[in-house]
């Protein structure tokens, strides 16, 4: 859905939040499922269509940090969420699981509608990403949680000059997961 939404951002006219008169989006049944339809936390926010839609057609690409309560609470925000329709579509229904396909339907206030429909989402083993857009947005991730991505690449200098047997150890240890605490 999200990728809808910056197909039709990419356009040459673009999206004008104060033009939308409704939103319609459609995917297939089993996303529904999963659907936050009043979200009160970013986590729920992240599995909220109506709620990550106005965010992104309010206020622009969401990024990992784009989903914050403050964010959420915001008029246009829920105003914009309001207006969004969600319709589980039976022709996505069919295309699912081999695709996980959304369409979003624009209705713009001057009566014209703008549609963008995407059968698999980026970063999907069907659309994966560059490595330039990994990259970047791995630095994105260090960056929101070290400040930077020096203490990783620090580390990875580390694990590298101690050799393959601290990695492979680590990764065992990492691999048998966490012992339940007491108590």
């Amino acid at each position: 859905m999200l990728d809808c939404i910056e197909a039709l951002r990419d356009t040459p006219k673009g999206i004008d939040p104060d033009r939308i008169a409704a939103v319609t989006i459609e995917v297939y049944s089993t996303a529904l499922q999963y659907d936050s339809p009043d979200p009160r936390t970013d986590l729920a926010a992240r599995f909220s269509f109506r709620h990550a839609a106005a965010l992104s057609l309010c206020l622009g690409p969401l990024h990992h940090d784009g989903f914050s309560p403050d964010r959420l609470r915001r008029p246009e925000v829920q105003a914009m969420a309001a207006r969004v329709r969600l319709v589980a579509d039976p022709r996505l229904d069919a295309l699912y699981p081999e695709n996980r396909p959304a369409r979003v339907t624009l209705d713009l206030t001057d009566g014209s509608q703008v549609q963008a429909e995407v059968m698999a989402p980026k970063g999907d083993s069907s659309r994966p990403l560059s490595r330039s857009e990994v990259r970047t947005k791995a630095a994105a991730l260090m960056r929101a949680a070290w400040g930077g991505d020096e203490p990783f690449h620090q580390t990875c200098r580390l694990l590298d000059e101690t050799g393959p047997d601290l990695a492979q150890q680590l990764g065992r240890v990492l691999r048998q997961g966490f012992a339940p605490q007491p108590g």
